[in-house]
């Protein structure tokens, strides 16, 4: 996934969580507004009722008392109903207490959602981020063909120079690399499918510098191009250089770049030597 689809993604899915925060909080103060409004009603009704409850009560305790003990019936009488009342406030104001502390902790909860939601976003764009600011600073190395050498002690010389084209030095540079003779169209040659090469690991202690390049040579016996010669030369077969170099940039980072030559006609010169179609990138 590209940086600009990622962050396309990124940007929906945050829009996502904040309506559904949005909606969460929308629907915390609706049901906080619905249930305050209902207990009110609910507390104007049993003011109402206690009332009427008291005056009742009072009539019915103290219909039989005498005027001396009157006023002390409905004293009493009195005194029960609004006892009776503070009770059932008690009881109200304390399911009131708990209706807000389970708002609180489901608020407590959304918050926390959203917050986890924003640390995880914002994780991912640091992280998004220092991975293009690595791919802007590492090194980055690229290997040029330069035809084949006149036999030399018995050896053809095939040199190549390896350049650091990135912006940070390349560490522990190590080449590995096998030379073929093929028939047919050197341009079809697939590494991955034909070579012989296989995975390898080196350590090694060379630096390649930002903007500095290194010369390279690898060596093949003669008489393994003796037979193929005017075929090569008749751009029937072709020889094959193919490989890759191995190193570690900057931010500790193993990477590789892959090379497949191809060389053939009369002289195997630098305009003679040619990339294949496949075996050449770079990670």
């Amino acid at each position: 996934m590209s940086d600009g689809n990622r962050s396309k993604r990124d940007q929906t899915i945050a829009a996502i969580f904040g309506a559904i925060a949005l909606l969460g909080l929308l629907f915390v103060a609706y049901a906080l507004g619905d249930i305050s409004g209902k207990q009110e009603g609910r507390g104007i009704e049993a003011a109402a009722y206690h009332e009427a409850y008291a005056k009742q009560q009072a009539a019915d305790a103290c219909s039989v008392a005498s005027s001396a003990s009157m006023f002390e019936c409905v004293y009493d009488a009195v005194e029960a109903a609004q006892e009776s009342q503070r009770s059932e406030q008690d009881l109200d104001a304390q399911q009131g207490m708990h209706f807000w502390a389970v708002c609180m902790v489901l608020v407590g909860i959304l918050q926390t959602l959203v917050a986890g939601a924003a640390l995880y976003f914002l994780k991912a764009d640091l992280a998004q981020n220092r991975l293009s600011a690595e791919r802007q600073l590492r090194a980055y190395v690229s290997v040029e063909p330069s035809g084949v050498n006149e036999e030399e002690e018995g050896l053809h010389r095939f040199p190549y120079n390896i350049v650091n084209q990135g912006q940070t030095p390349a560490y522990d540079l190590a080449v590995f690399g096998d030379i073929v003779v093929i028939g047919g169209d050197p341009r079809q040659f697939n590494p991955a499918e034909d070579g012989r090469l296989g995975e390898a690991e080196a350590s090694t202690d060379i630096t390649l510098g930002p903007g500095h390049s290194q010369w390279n040579f690898a060596y093949q016996e003669a008489e393994l191009f003796e037979p193929f010669m005017e075929a090569i030369r008749d751009k029937e077969a072709a020889i094959v250089h193919y490989g890759f170099v191995q190193y570690r940039d900057a931010f500790g980072r193993t990477q590789r770049t892959c090379f497949a030559f191809y060389h053939w006609g009369d002289d195997l010169t630098d305009a003679d030597s040619k990339r294949c179609r496949f075996g050449n990138y770079a990670t």
